[in-house]
């Protein structure tokens, strides 16, 4: 869930152990609290990806509009649409149309990749 990861990241930027980029794909088993996400955002000393999720579940647009709010108001958080960028590409992902098949592992990363280096 989205607090746990986040509450991890937190720990980690407190304790000094973020060196590079962080990238944060949260939110496909269940919401983003967008408060928790700004905090990541203020707190970490390098720059945040985040990725929007995909998935057939009723909370997942509520979570890709926050993911998008954040990445407009802090300039060192990039946002990866993933949900974009996978579209149309069914044989990235195995039939629960979640998990990734290893074409569609190699296309996440690339698309992260990219992200990183605009």
């Amino acid at each position: 869930q989205s607090w746990t990861v986040l509450g991890k990241v937190l720990k980690a930027a407190k304790k000094g152990r973020i060196r590079g980029p962080v990238v944060i794909h949260t939110g496909t088993n269940g919401t983003v609290e967008k408060s928790l996400l700004l905090k990541v955002a203020r707190k970490v000393p390098t720059i945040v990806v985040l990725v929007t999720a995909k998935a057939a579940r009723s909370w997942v647009p509520g979570v890709n509009a926050t993911l998008r709010a954040v990445d407009t108001k802090r300039a060192d958080v990039v946002l990866f649409d993933w949900h974009k960028y996978s579209g149309g590409h069914g044989s990235w992902f195995y039939g629960d149309g979640i998990h990734l098949t290893s074409s569609g592992a190699a296309a996440y990363a690339n698309g992260i990749a990219r992200t990183l280096h605009r």
